[in-house]
């Protein structure tokens, strides 16, 4: 099984937010069943704070989460998806930009034994 996590996951497991350990216990048991994705705009946007790619990628992999490419397919859909959002009146945001810290992100899923 893959298992695809989203920037709003992250992000609440970086930040220990209230909740966040029901979130590692659960993606431990997805961990322990197949593979922990992100993509490359989750990516993005929870590895800023990192001083460099290497070391964002480092940390990732260190718990079992991996780079998951798209593909231009994937990608065509999820822009025509957001431009029907939009055209249905969908407020228009600016990314959000987190300017997490750089913190160490294996404390959010137990390592398999």
């Amino acid at each position: 099984m893959r298992t695809e996590l989203d920037s709003s996951v992250v992000i609440l497991l970086q930040r220990h937010e209230p909740g966040w350990e029901k979130w590692r216990d659960t993606l431990t048991r997805a961990a322990s069943e197949g593979s922990l994705l992100i993509s490359p705009v989750v990516f993005d946007e929870c590895s800023e704070g990192f001083p460099a790619t290497e070391v964002a990628v480092r940390e990732f992999e260190s718990i079992q989460v991996h780079l998951d490419a798209i593909s231009p397919k994937s990608a065509y859909l999820a822009g025509q998806t957001f431009l029907r959002y939009r055209r249905e009146g969908g407020p228009r945001q600016l990314p959000m930009r987190t300017s997490l810290p750089p913190v160490s992100v294996s404390s959010f899923v137990k390592p398999q034994t």
